[in-house]
């Protein structure tokens, strides 16, 4: 008997025990089994991390790809932006060399002339030495005398606009006969400036030109004279600056005159031992022998040459004159301010950039001279 209770209880305990060990079994089984899942979930996010990772990796080498392209695109193209802006600066570095060559140039020629012409107190006085020594060293001088001479002419006539004789004070206190004799003493002293010969005594006609113009220079007659359009019109300041202005014509065809006479010199074609040039007032008796020397040798042999066609067909001033081209006047009267002997004698005046210009504004800015010597294009303020 007992020994079947303890065979029973053996069993029974056996039979638990099982049971507990199946029991763990199974939950054991179970949590292995979850915590397998578990691995493989994180495995396949892991595998889907690594896949963005290599996508991105790739992403990242095309990005810097492109980023050493562009890299090398802007390398290239700065390089050619440094070289340019080298090629510019040495262009420019060249141009200011040239401009300062020039500039120490005209400099040292004006420097040059003034040092004849400066008294001992250190002021400038044009023709403190005799006009044939002046013209001897201009002569014997390589350097180009014409631009430097026409401005220091040009700046003396322009300080006798401003002597108090001829100032609008006086001016205006004169009657008529006043103002002609007035006017004949500052062409006297213009003329002596400008070393030309014109008839000392201006022609006040009593009625005005057929064809418009203020006053003329009359080469044939070698005088210069003014019409009532200009003196009953215009201002003192703009009588007196047509004045230069004739007077410059005067200096233009004295010019001329010896172009013709050492052509006749040069050319063996002298003929008689004398010949005489000019007509009526401005006769010139030239000895083959003793030769001839110019009136004016500081103009260059490009604008005598120049002045000498321009005077055989001059360009009139209005449509239907002859050697008129143009219908509109307008038009006409730009053509005549540019041709050279015109746009010389208007801007030596200052008539062209002193405010006193008698045309359009428009016809002065538009300006294009055939020649500008020694004179600037009007520009507009």
């Amino acid at each position: 008997m007992a020994t079947e209770k303890v065979r029973d209880f053996t069993l029974e305990a056996y039979e638990s025990f099982k049971d507990s060990i199946v029991k763990n079994r199974d939950e054991m089984l179970d949590g292995f089994l979850l915590q397998n899942h578990n691995i493989s979930q994180d495995t396949f996010c892991l595998a889907r991390s690594y896949a963005d990772i290599e996508h991105l990796e790739s992403e990242i080498e095309r990005y810097q790809s492109t980023v050493v392209q562009a890299h090398h695109d802007s390398l290239f193209e700065l390089q050619t932006v440094f070289h340019d802006v080298y090629q510019v600066e040495q262009d420019a570095v060249a141009l200011f060399k040239t401009s300062q060559d020039n500039y120490r140039s005209l400099v040292m020629e004006l420097e040059a002339i003034c040092s004849l012409i400066r008294p001992v107190d250190g002021t400038i006085k044009l023709f403190s030495m005799p006009l044939n020594e002046l013209r001897a060293y201009l002569l014997a001088n390589s350097f180009n005398s014409e631009k430097p001479y026409d401005l220091l002419l040009q700046q003396k006539v322009f300080d006798l606009l401003c002597d108090p004789r001829f100032s609008e004070e006086v001016w205006k206190t004169l009657d008529k006969k006043e103002r002609e004799a007035l006017l004949n003493l500052f062409l006297a002293e213009v003329q002596m400036i400008m070393g030309t010969s014109a008839d000392p005594s201006i022609v006040f006609s009593r009625e005005n030109h057929p064809d418009g113009y203020f006053a003329l220079f009359q080469g044939e007659l070698n005088t210069i004279t003014l019409y009532p359009t200009l003196m009953e019109n215009y201002t003192r300041d703009f009588i007196l600056r047509t004045i230069l202005q004739e007077v410059r014509h005067a200096y233009q065809a004295e010019v001329v005159m010896d172009w013709y006479i050492a052509e006749w010199l040069n050319t063996g074609r002298q003929g008689d031992k004398n010949f005489q040039f000019g007509e009526n007032g401005r006769l010139i008796t030239v000895n083959s022998e003793q030769g001839y020397e110019p009136r004016h040798p500081y103009v260059s042999e490009q604008t005598a040459a120049i002045w000498v066609e321009n005077y055989k067909k001059p360009v009139p001033s209005k449509p239907g004159l002859p050697g008129a081209t143009s219908t509109d006047a307008s038009v006409q009267y730009r053509l005549y301010l540019e041709q050279a002997i015109e746009f010389d004698a208007w801007s030596f005046a200052g008539q062209l950039t002193h405010g006193v210009f008698p045309g359009s504004k428009k016809t002065l800015y538009s300006l294009n001279p055939a020649y500008q010597g020694s004179w600037d294009v009007p520009k507009k303020p």
